[in-house]
């Protein structure tokens, strides 16, 4: 799970067109650490994860799990 976590946050910042420095200074973390979030090694804070969904507008469900609500059907 660390690592599919990771490989979301990677594609978020890299679809954001920043460098990891940039996006770390964003939701207040260092390079080197977004780096091990990265590569499946850590996993960010809940306070961090509310803070990537503030500034991305991406849900927690997207960001932790990979769920898009906007495909939730309705039956």
């Amino acid at each position: 799970m660390k690592k599919e976590f990771g490989k979301r946050i990677k594609n978020i910042r890299e679809s954001m067109e920043m460098t990891k420095e940039e996006f770390a200074k964003l939701i207040g973390i260092s390079g080197q650490f977004l780096g091990l979030v990265e590569r499946g090694k850590n996993y960010l804070s809940i306070e961090k994860i509310k803070k990537l969904c503030d500034v991305t507008n991406l849900s927690a469900d997207y960001i932790l799990f990979g769920k898009d609500s906007n495909l939730i059907s309705s039956t």
